[in-house]
């Protein structure tokens, strides 16, 4: 059942690549080397409403305005 539920949730997820910002300005080998991680907890139809409210109580340092979930991370491109 837990299997199911994360198969469920995973296609409420939303993915968002781009550029990171970093050292350099050379326009060559440019690569999407951020990656943003976008959840809607109050629109996913997996979660309960009590999930729901854990998770806005937990994490609300970390919701947006919009109620949504923002999870980023970037690197630098290595030459090496």
């Amino acid at each position: 059942m837990l299997d199911s539920r994360f198969d469920k949730i995973e296609k409420e997820l939303q993915f968002r690549t781009s550029r990171s910002s970093g050292k350099g300005g050379q326009s060559v080998n440019k690569l999407s080397t951020k990656v943003e991680l976008i959840f809607f907890v109050g629109e996913s139809s997996v979660l309960t409403e009590e999930e729901k409210a854990l998770i806005n109580q937990r994490l609300e340092n970390r919701i947006i305005n919009d109620g949504s979930i923002l999870i980023s991370c970037d690197e630098e491109r290595s030459q090496y």
